[in-house]
């Protein structure tokens, strides 16, 4: 099925949204065939009576869980669609009842406040979360374990998805929820140098707070062909901080923690990306122009990948 014929079967305002969005198609459709493919198969199920049925929900805030977006690593016609067509249903919700489906919930308030998606969405209200006061499932207490300081090392928790990560605090390593470690074998990211996002406010993801996020390239061919860890100068140390390159932020002085509610990390990350030298940079969506992202030492890198996206 085509693209145009998968959204001809969208009801208003989810079908004006996504042509909207899309520049009547020209735009958010995916990049490779496959993509193109996969945003096809979403929209037709944002079309399907049965969306938000409760099989329907519990698969998506499945698949959600390793995901920032439905298709690759990139925001598409198929997460405003899908966004659209669950919005009745999502904006009726109670806080017992979005607390269920934490990936879904996450992934709604996340395209709802995209920079991206606003400019098209008066049609659809903001609906508030109550993320704050979300419930943490109890967990027995763990026996204290003597942990090795290591220069910035991942190392493997009882959790499947937990790693500690040593970035050079006297407090110790930092627990991080990570869904990396479905991607990149722990044996490679054992002792590795890595960068980590640590000003964002620390969040009970799963049951377990999560006190930073690790940065990572995924192909622009999806997480099935690359994900890699941006590396920081061969030199680095633990706590060497990370910034874009310009006077304007290389003197800057850096939030200690970023407010969740201005979704300031949510507008620049789409513009994280990996240049044709695999130097990891930010692009300005206003000016264009174009920021790597070093330390004081030199700039970070993918191993690998070229024109990947940053997460």
């Amino acid at each position: 099925m085509s693209f145009q014929a998968a959204v001809d079967k969208l009801n208003s305002p989810v079908k004006d949204l996504v042509v909207a969005f899309t520049e009547n198609g020209t735009r958010h459709v995916g990049d490779a065939e496959k993509d193109q493919a996969e945003v096809v198969d979403w929209i037709e199920k944002a079309a399907q009576p049965d969306v938000a049925s409760e099989a329907n929900i519990q698969t998506l805030n499945n698949t959600l869980v390793p995901r920032t977006y439905l298709v690759n690593n990139n925001l598409t016609a198929a997460d405003v669609a899908i966004y659209g067509a669950l919005h009745p249903y999502i904006s009726k919700l109670q806080p017992p009842q979005y607390y269920v489906v934490p990936s879904l919930t996450r992934f709604f308030d996340h395209i709802q406040s995209s920079p991206s998606v606003r400019p098209f969405g008066a049609a659809f209200s903001t609906v508030n979360f109550d993320i704050e006061n979300a419930p943490t499932p109890e967990r027995k207490a763990e026996p204290p374990k003597k942990k090795e300081k290591k220069s910035a090392s991942a190392t493997p928790a009882p959790e499947a998805e937990k790693v500690q990560i040593d970035i050079g605090e006297e407090t110790g390593p930092r627990t991080v929820v990570s869904g990396l470690v479905h991607y990149i074998p722990i044996e490679e990211m054992r002792d590795k140098v890595l960068i980590a996002v640590c000003n964002l406010k620390p969040a009970n993801m799963r049951g377990v707070k999560s006190f930073a996020m690790v940065l990572c390239a995924t192909s622009k061919d999806g997480k099935e062909a690359g994900i890699e860890l941006i590396q920081p100068p061969a030199n680095a140390k633990p706590g060497d901080r990370v910034y874009f390159e310009g006077s304007e932020y290389e003197n800057g002085t850096p939030l200690s923690q970023l407010n969740p509610k201005k979704k300031i990390f949510e507008a620049i990350q789409p513009g994280f990306i990996t240049l044709d030298s695999k130097e990891a940079a930010w692009v300005n969506p206003a000016t264009k122009s174009v920021h790597k992202i070093r330390t004081k030492d030199g700039v970070c890198v993918a191993p690998t990948l070229v024109g990947a996206s940053l997460s």
